[in-house]
């Protein structure tokens, strides 16, 4: 038999979780794991015993999809990882729900957002700009124009100034 399992997480101990939790007890949850950390600590307890108790053919269920990812990329990595064992994951306020077909798109189209984005932040090996780190060499016929210009070109490379 499935269930619906729901995860509640509130960033302070101050913060009041029923919100959450009323909403995914309307939504038919069979049980509701809450936490009370911030979403970028890598641990959370309710959810790692929550994650314990799903069992293929369940539905994890959140009320916002920041509430279980700390990331776009970890968002996608659990769901993947909830997929490969045969559990769906809904969100309630996106109308998101892996079990069907529309769900299952929606995902794949976040995966593919973030392989572009991961792609977009990588630095680039491009060789540095004309001066950038690199002395300009002043042409000796320059140099002797005129008199009234001796040294300037040691005085723009000692000062930093790129011509």
């Amino acid at each position: 038999m499935s269930h619906l399992l729901g995860y509640a997480l509130v960033s302070t101990a101050e913060r009041n979780a029923d919100l959450q939790t009323d909403e995914l007890t309307a939504a038919g949850c069979w049980r509701v794991w809450t936490d009370h950390a911030s979403g970028v600590l890598d641990r959370r307890p309710q959810l790692d015993e929550l994650l314990g108790q799903l069992r293929p053919g369940d539905t994890l269920v959140v009320w916002r999809l920041d509430r279980l990812g700390r990331s776009l990329r970890h968002l996608i990595d659990v769901v993947t990882a909830l997929d490969d064992r045969g559990v769906g994951f809904r969100s309630l306020r996106e109308s998101i729900d892996t079990t069907a077909p529309g769900g299952r798109l929606v995902f794949h189209l976040f995966g593919a957002l973030a392989q572009v984005l991961c792609y977009l932040d990588t630095p680039r090996r491009l060789p540095p700009p004309l001066g950038a780190g690199r002395l300009i060499q002043w042409a000796p016929a320059e140099r002797s124009r005129d008199a009234r210009h001796q040294g300037q070109g040691r005085r723009h490379r000692s000062a930093g100034a790129a011509a």
